[in-house]
């Protein structure tokens, strides 16, 4: 009698379990948890040095913060499988863009990303490149829409906001290896700010973000906002293109 081969498991990353436990408790995995996750799943992040794993350093960076918009229609219309589907094909998208610019996957989990430029060794192009990074997220979304509309699943979007700055950074954990970064400051805060201010399909930077890239990037008009925490308002622009992304 012929057997029946047993099914295989599904296939399950690290970024499943990451968002699982953030769906659950309502806060991402930290500490010696994210650290034991990290180790089992072989995902090293953490940059090498001399410092101790719980040191943080004064480090100048660009900090890319993102929302993947409209993500509960899709969840909401469509069965699981094809709805996580669907999902999966925006993440890496995402990821390949990310990568192709030089950025650093600092958190990933839900419908929020977060990329860091300038780790772990801060470049005059660190600022440029989070411009050109967004601006490529917005298309390579723009384009994955497009296939999707074909399929007749909802369309998806981002929200970006980009800051830049100075930041306490370092990693928490047993050892260098196996510790994820740990990225402090106001630089943290006002990257979260402009993305929640930001619409679907905009990209917001900071002053010093506009400084920094003014050269290569084509921005509007900057506009006065307040953001929680501050006494003075703050200037923010609208990134509107790139050279190589009109």
């Amino acid at each position: 009698m012929k057997k029946t081969p047993a099914p295989s498991a599904p296939s399950v990353s690290l970024h499943d379990i990451e968002a699982l436990w953030e769906r659950t408790t309502g806060a991402p995995p930290v500490g010696a948890l994210r650290t034991g996750l990290r180790q089992l799943f072989g995902v090293a992040d953490a940059p090498e040095g001399n410092a101790s794993p719980a040191a943080l350093q004064a480090r100048p960076l660009t900090l890319l913060m993102a929302d993947v918009r409209e993500l509960s229609a899709l969840a909401s219309l469509h069965p699981p499988e094809r709805a996580s589907a669907a999902l999966q094909r925006c993440l890496d998208r995402i990821t390949e863009v990310v990568r192709t610019y030089g950025g650093d996957i600092d958190h990933m989990a839900g419908q929020s990303l977060s990329v860091v430029f300038g780790l772990p060794e801060a470049r005059d192009d660190d600022a440029a490149r989070a411009a050109m990074c967004a601006v490529a997220l917005q298309m390579a979304l723009r384009d994955l829409n497009q296939e999707h509309l074909q399929e007749h699943v909802p369309a998806v979007f981002l929200g970006i906001g980009i800051a830049t700055g100075t930041a306490l950074v370092g990693h928490l954990g047993a050892g260098p290896r196996s510790a994820p970064y740990t990225v402090l400051g106001d630089v943290v805060t006002l990257a979260a700010q402009l993305r929640a201010l930001s619409l679907r399909g905009q990209v917001l930077v900071c002053e010093q973000t506009y400084q920094r890239c003014w050269s290569n990037a084509s921005m509007a008009a900057p506009m006065q906002v307040w953001i929680k925490g501050r006494s003075e308002s703050v200037s923010v622009r609208e990134l509107v293109a790139v050279p190589s992304r009109q």
